[in-house]
């Protein structure tokens, strides 16, 4: 199937269906003035011949005309398969699963009983049955003489005669979709045909209005008979079959005894001929403006307007138009596609000139803490005692670590989107996490007059967790939440068991998160909307990293906001622990090489980020 397309809305013939209908009304109208000319003209018996003959022929081409129509399907359908890049891959997978969906169950919707591939050497890869007769799960015919006819013409029809009656076939090479004249050697061939069931023959006899059946090639005389004693007339096609010699053949016959009487209808036959080609004309007319005209105004008042609904009804039909009409509704939604595409790309930019920015203030401010206390020290060292040259090297020390803790935070991050972090997996008390990460910020809550409260449910076993990594993750989110608090305002942590998680919360008395951006808040680069990062610190990587830390560890993070206010931040760690924490070290390096991004290591929170304010 071409790629692009909707299989919903994808055809099952490849040639004009309209060309045909409007074809279909001329060529019926033609024959019909024909027959009525030919009768007014030849009113003698051998005029009656000569017409009887004319007539043979005729339905000779039409009966030509009706197997080209009939093998065009099955031919296309060779052709395009054959020029498909996932064709060509299944030769050399030879995956069972494709086979099933576009051999066994594709072939049936071109009227197609069986379907052999052969690879590049053209020996048998595989055999399609749909439908399951005995005789086609193998090879009509032996594999060598096949491969002979393939070197000799790739691209065939040809007949093979089977105990389950006449198999027309048709072979084509398997070539790259690029390769549009097959002048690559075939990376395979493609063998697909249709019997000559009974059902067939007689829907045969029906449209070509006469009796038709299928005779053994030997005495089979190709051509024409007619006789004009009788008003019959005979149409044999010989079935080609693989070497070239006629394994069967086609017989059409039919007798018009309305030609004995032609003599005495001829005035009514002239009226009928003139009142059918005027309603052959009206026919073609309505046909035309119901199957052409109408449409290509849908498809322009759509393009006019730029309104794909309008082509509700077109999509679904099965020709060109509607093609086009398809091709013009995929045009509108790849627009909308790039138009998104091109805001998101725009956010994404702009979020990292947010953090340019950010990250040039955070490195900015220490260095010139270094730079004016080196200066000073320069422009007192003969004057100064040696308490103050202390306390300026310990600010420019100071100035240092800060400066040396966003620049680990950047190579972290760096890291991490490489998936080189590691992991130092044992028996962690969640509890002990707690404790250790809210005693770091107990005098910073009371300095801020926030109140701290933790609950924690007793009696949790351990969790295999990597400590150091769980007591960054919390220190992240109560710094947050200390950031967003107002004065006398509550932050609560919690420690419960849910089922084989256990779950800590943090929860904040501040502004909350923006509806929509709960989740946004844990991309990289991004901070809420209403947070300013030059007043508010940070550079919004901290939350991005605990999500990876915790990620790391198979559990979940989420933010929400609370009924009474506030924002509360909820992270699960389950207590086995990660698969990972359980393979030994070449496993998880063979596992971190091939999974690239999974481990993280986060940001670390020092005493000087609580000295300048500031967090991650």
């Amino acid at each position: 199937m071409p790629r692009g397309l909707d299989p919903r809305f994808a055809g099952t013939s490849q040639f004009s269906k309209i060309q045909t209908r409007v074809g279909l009304v001329l060529v019926a109208t033609t024959l019909m003035l024909a027959v009525v000319m030919y009768a007014m003209q030849h009113s003698q018996s051998r005029q009656m011949e000569a017409m009887l003959r004319e007539r043979a022929l005729e339905s000779q081409r039409v009966l030509g005309r009706i197997l080209e129509l009939r093998a065009s399907g099955a031919r296309n359908h060779a052709d395009d398969y054959t020029r498909w890049d996932e064709f060509v891959e299944f030769v050399h997978t030879r995956d069972p699963e494709w086979a099933q969906i576009n051999l066994t169950g594709g072939i049936p919707t071109f009227g197609l009983d069986v379907a052999w591939v052969l690879d590049a050497r053209r020996q048998l890869v595989v055999g399609a049955n749909p439908s399951a007769v005995p005789v086609l799960s193998r090879l009509p015919f032996t594999e060598q003489s096949l491969a002979r006819r393939l070197a000799r013409e790739p691209i065939g029809h040809f007949f093979a005669s089977t105990q389950a009656g006449v198999l027309e076939i048709w072979t084509s090479s398997i070539q790259p979709s690029e390769d549009f004249k097959r002048s690559t050697p075939p990376a395979g061939y493609y063998v697909v045909g249709r019997l000559w069931t009974p059902e067939r023959i007689t829907e045969l006899a029906s449209v070509s209005a006469g009796d038709v059946r299928i005779v053994p090639a030997s005495g089979l005389p190709a051509g024409v008979e007619s006789r004009a004693e009788t008003g019959r007339i005979e149409v044999r096609v010989p079935f080609p079959g693989i070497n070239g010699r006629p394994v069967a053949g086609l017989e059409f016959s039919a007798t018009f005894v309305e030609g004995r009487r032609i003599n005495r209808v001829l005035k009514q036959s002239s009226m009928l001929a003139v009142l059918g080609a005027v309603l052959s004309l009206v026919l073609v007319w309505w046909a035309v403006t119901r199957w052409v005209a109408r449409p290509l105004a849908a498809i322009t008042r759509a393009m006019r307007e730029e309104d794909a609904t309008q082509l509700t009804r077109e999509v679904h039909r099965h020709d060109e138009l509607g093609e086009v009409a398809r091709l013009v509704a995929q045009f509108f939604a790849q627009r909308d596609r790039l138009i998104e595409a091109r805001k998101v790309a725009e956010d994404a930019a702009m979020a990292k000139s947010h953090f340019l920015a950010n990250i040039s203030h955070e490195l900015r401010t220490p260095m010139h803490g270094i730079l004016s206390f080196s200066r000073f020290g320069m422009r007192d060292a003969e004057l100064a005692t040696r308490s103050e040259l202390h306390e300026n090297f310990l600010q420019i020390n100071q100035c240092g670590e800060s400066l040396l803790t966003l620049l680990n935070a950047l190579l972290d991050l760096s890291k991490l989107e490489a998936g080189r972090m590691s992991f130092a997996f044992s028996d962690v008390s969640m509890a002990q996490v707690v404790d250790v990460a809210a005693d770091e910020f107990r005098s910073l809550f009371h300095e801020q007059m926030i109140e701290l409260r933790v609950h924690e449910e007793p009696d949790l076993p351990p969790v295999v967790a990597d400590r150091m990594r769980l007591i960054q993750v919390l220190r992240n989110l109560v710094s947050n939440a200390a950031k967003f608090t107002p004065a006398v305002g509550v932050v609560v942590i919690r420690l419960e068991s849910a089922g084989d998680v256990q779950r800590v919360s943090v929860e904040d008395s501040g502004r909350g998160i923006p509806a929509g951006e709960e989740e946004l808040i844990f991309n990289k680069f991004v901070q809420a909307s209403h947070t300013n990062p030059r007043t508010s610190g940070g550079t919004g990587l901290g939350l991005a990293i605990c999500r990876e830390i915790v990620e790391a560890h198979e559990g979940r993070i989420w933010a929400e906001n609370r009924l009474e206010g506030g924002a509360r931040v909820v992270f699960e760690v389950p207590v086995a622990g990660p698969a990972s924490a359980h393979e030994s070290d070449a496993d998880r390096e063979s596992d971190a090489a091939s999974k690239p991004g999974l481990n993280a290591k986060p940001i670390a929170t020092s005493n000087m980020n609580q000295r300048w304010g500031r967090a991650a």
